[in-house]
């Protein structure tokens, strides 16, 4: 009798439903090749009044609780950027401008250079998305970004997006396996990051350095990736759930937020909790992206 009733109770568990295990995944569609990895959700101390480089818009340290995502294993590249393009025809914001902002290594400066987009080098060279096709892109805008995202999500029938401010942060520390490290994987930047003292003043290919704790490679510098969150210079204070950043309405910057250091910038802006804005209708040739895709677990 024992034996019937062990027996009736494993079978049970067969039939009851079970939650699914989340892999990682690659996104083919349009042989684009995009490495998804799954970031389990959780809760996580945003913000930081620990790092000695703190800046006050990383103060209010809060208690942020995520829902499960995946997110890109890398930024975009050029070669991903060019399949968008080909497919749609789009035409993106430094292209349509006639111009894009270059890093002046002599002034220190980010100035205007006109000619300049996702197809060239910074002295205006066209470049080739074969020979190019694991760079970073660059001189894209928050809008390109999110034109790409779109795209691929119609592509897909997938929730493509920028990531939340939120979203990143928790991927850059590690998520649930995060160990605490300043930069995203490590302790010393070099590590990591391509930054100011090691790039020499160039994007460099995406995931050539150590990945962190989830795998993901490069979210300390190579190049700022854009957010989907307004900016604004104050955390709140209280607890989130699955934030989005403030309203455009009470948003007094009209800037998007962006992460992660790059090539032109010190090893403290490459800090997992450092926080940037940026005029969403410009690129520059230190800001790319990576994307997130959502879904209910």
């Amino acid at each position: 009798m024992k034996k019937f009733a062990f027996t009736l109770f494993v079978v049970s568990c067969f039939l009851l439903p079970i939650k699914a295990e989340l892999y990682n995944y690659v996104e083919n569609t349009s042989l684009l090749d995009i490495t998804m990895v799954y970031v389990e959700g959780g809760t996580f101390e945003m913000g930081t009044n620990r790092d000695k480089y703190r800046e006050i818009d990383e103060e209010n340290v809060h208690t942020v609780t995520l829902d499960g995502f995946y997110i890109g294993k890398t930024e975009i590249t050029v070669a991903q950027f060019a399949a968008f393009v080909e497919d749609t025809g789009y035409i993106t914001d430094a292209e349509q401008k006639g111009r894009s902002f270059i890093w002046n290594d002599e002034k220190a400066i980010m100035e205007e250079k006109e000619n300049v987009n996702w197809r060239c080098k910074e002295e205006g060279n066209l470049i080739s998305a074969e020979d190019y096709s694991y760079y970073p892109v660059v001189y894209v805008s928050w809008q390109d970004a999110v034109k790409f995202c779109e795209w691929l999500s119609l592509k897909t029938g997938k929730e493509y997006s920028l990531p939340t401010e939120a979203e990143w942060e928790y991927a850059a520390r590690g998520g649930n396996k995060s160990r605490g490290l300043m930069y995203s994987g490590h302790q010393k930047v070099k590590k990591v990051a391509w930054y100011w003292d090691n790039s020499k003043r160039n994007e460099h290919p995406v995931a050539y350095l150590m990945p962190n704790e989830l795998g993901l490679y490069d979210m300390s510098g190579n190049v700022y990736e854009w957010c989907y969150d307004w900016y604004e210079d104050k955390y709140p204070t209280e607890s989130q759930v699955n934030p989005k950043g403030p309203k455009n309405e009470k948003n007094k910057l009209f800037r998007r937020v962006i992460r992660g250091g790059s090539w032109a910038t010190v090893k403290h802006f490459c800090r997992v909790a450092n926080r940037d804005s940026g005029n969403p209708n410009l690129g520059t040739s230190t800001s790319g992206f990576r994307i997130v895709c959502r879904f209910k677990e």
